[in-house]
């Protein structure tokens, strides 16, 4: 089966706290949760060296294949983004199932980072988690590993195993991650999981496995929009997850770097800096008190998590366009799926969203958009920007 190109350029939207981070063993994800991912090779006919990832690799450099991948195979219903520069920038191209020959597409001895778009490998259906199963817990594997574990109301599933991220479903009492199932039972306050087919255990907390919460130690219950896991992007380009659990606890990844704060009556508290927490849309945005800094946080994810739901965009909307930066001059690439996913490079910064008709959303902000011509304009919701597209 050959693969199916599409061409992604991407972009992104504001930011708060930044971190630092780090990028763990893809082995470790392979070893809890298994699954198929997408396999390498160094020459084509999927020949020569070959490696099998499961998860984001921004840097192939770290694995010896930067511009060497000749030919590739993807596994079952997964989706992969395929980028000519370091950390997802450049150019960038949508693909699924096997390429024998990346030379046909113009992609022999380019790639330098790939991502997962869709396809987690959990089965496709959710179920609602009991009340006891959801929210964020710390476990620590066999080997060693600190696992962060979140499973949301809808039954989406985040795994992050020293900062590699996988994602995944629950489904009437099992977790299912990159094709591995685990049953999920209630232990004191925790969980814990039991892999089905090797029976491998591990006892998740719901507080930190190390380091605990810091912050100004007071915590007070945030409103309904603001719990949650939330997705945004630093001025680095470093991608954040953070997640506000019910009690006022506050958990912040960045690029892998874990850091503990609290939420009280309307702020957050991470590391001595204090941010106001207000809402956006369906995600949130903070604004840091000692410096101004902002970020929009979107409830979908940045990349690895998927976007969420697009719904029957018009079909003249359908394709990659381009437009001018109006704040930088620089060129925006913006990529609109058939089933409504939208993708958005701006000067090299990754952002995803949804269109729905013809509402498009992205981090929280909203936009509607109008054929022009054999392109589109899009024009802002809150402030009437305008943005006149070209299609490629």
């Amino acid at each position: 089966m050959k693969t199916r190109f599409n061409w992604l350029f991407a972009a992104s939207i504001a930011v708060v706290f930044v971190l630092g981070g780090t990028i763990a063993s893809f082995a470790q994800e392979d070893r809890f949760f298994g699954g198929n991912g997408i396999t390498v090779f160094v020459d084509k006919n999927f020949k020569g060296n070959t490696q099998t990832f499961q998860n984001d690799v921004p840097d192939l450099s770290s694995y010896g294949l930067d511009r060497k991948i000749s030919s590739f195979r993807a596994g079952n219903n997964e989706e992969w983004q395929i980028c000519d520069g370091k950390r997802y920038s450049g150019r960038c191209a949508s693909v699924s199932g096997e390429e024998y020959d990346l030379s046909i597409n113009g992609w022999n001895d380019r790639i330098r980072s790939f991502r997962r778009t869709s396809g987690s490998g959990g089965g496709g259906q959710t179920s609602t988690p009991p009340s006891w199963a959801q929210g964020t817990f710390y476990g620590t594997a066999p080997d060693g590993s600190q696992i962060v574990l979140t499973i949301t109301r809808n039954g989406q599933v985040t795994a992050n195993i020293n900062g590699s991220m996988s994602y995944g479903t629950y489904y009437r009492g099992d977790i299912n991650i990159n094709g591995a199932q685990s049953n999920v039972s209630q232990s004191g306050n925790g969980i814990r999981t039991r892999r089905n087919d090797n029976g491998e255990t591990i006892n998740y907390s719901r507080n930190s496995w190390g380091g605990g919460w810091n912050g100004n130690g007071q915590t007070s219950t945030p409103p309904s929009w603001a719990q949650g896991t939330f997705y945004g992007t630093a001025p680095d380009g470093s991608q954040i997850t953070l997640t506000i659990a019910q009690n006022g606890q506050v958990t912040a990844n960045v690029n892998g770097s874990m850091s503990y704060g609290t939420y009280y009556r309307g702020n957050l508290n991470m590391n001595g800096a204090q941010s106001n927490v207000s809402q956006s849309g369906n995600g949130i945005s903070t604004r840091r008190k000692d410096n101004g800094e902002t970020i929009n946080y979107s409830r979908n994810g940045w990349g690895n998590g998927g976007w969420g739901g697009g719904n029957n965009p018009v079909s003249w909307a359908v394709g990659t366009f381009n437009a001018e930066n109006p704040q930088t001059g620089g060129t925006i690439y913006l990529t609109i799926s058939r089933d409504g996913k939208v993708t958005v490079n701006m000067d090299g910064n990754m952002s995803y969203g949804t269109l729905n008709g013809t509402t498009l959303t992205i981090n929280g902000a909203t936009a509607t958009v109008q054929k022009n011509g054999n392109g589109i304009r899009t024009v802002r919701n809150d402030n009437g920007e305008r943005i006149n597209y070209r299609r490629n």
